[in-house]
């Protein structure tokens, strides 16, 4: 009666369950009978003047209701087996999925490291660009005097150009550094830029 109450239904008596199989689409049972009592009679007489789906689900120890209910036209039945099965397919679903995460945690790690450890280069980088540049500003400064005659645009053009010298210069050489950062040879890679450029 309370459960009923709970889930918004109402309780008839057991000599009215045939009746009552007329309207329901769902039907849970759990006696502890011993035997059956809904069976392919019940069920079929009282499902005969209707097409709606009926479910049976069956968690009675031993079962409540006969396996050949499902022969009744849009009637499924099931019962702890299949619950069993159910579960179990979730639980290998959800492995499924915990391996696809352990693969994602490690794929991510391993990018981090790698980020990282490139990190660990970008302010030998940095310098070495600011050398560059330095030299390149420098440069440019001294022949101001023989650029002064030219126009914007072609001033413009000139900067550009020993821009792009530069970077291609230094391209490979950072790249280099970037991938060999945190190992021997990384280390004595840096070490003989920070000497050839005097970078400190």
């Amino acid at each position: 009666m309370q459960l009923a109450q709970r889930v918004g239904g109402s309780v008839v008596p057991f000599s009215e369950l045939g009746q009552a199989l007329r309207t329901v689409d769902v039907l849970l049972t759990c006696t502890g009978a011993g035997s059956v009592v809904v069976d392919h009679e019940l069920v079929s007489t009282a499902r005969a003047d209707t097409t709606s789906p009926l479910l049976i689900v069956d968690i009675a120890v031993p079962r409540d209701v006969a396996s050949d209910v499902v022969r009744a036209d849009n009637v499924t039945l099931l019962n702890l087996d299949d619950l069993r099965d159910w579960a179990a397919r979730g639980l290998q679903l959800r492995a499924g999925e915990a391996e696809r995460v352990r693969e994602i945690i490690g794929e991510e790690v391993e990018r981090f490291a790698i980020e990282s450890t490139a990190r660990q280069a970008a302010p030998l980088v940095a310098l070495l660009h600011e050398k560059a540049e330095a030299v390149r500003q420098a440069e440019l400064d001294r022949f101001s005097n023989r650029l002064a005659s030219l126009e914007p645009a072609q001033r413009d053009a000139v900067d550009a150009l020993s821009r792009g010298i530069v970077a291609k210069l230094l391209h490979q050489l950072s790249v280099r550094l970037k991938d060999d950062a945190g190992t021997p040879q990384g280390e004595r890679n840096s070490a003989a830029v920070r000497e050839l450029f005097d970078l400190g």
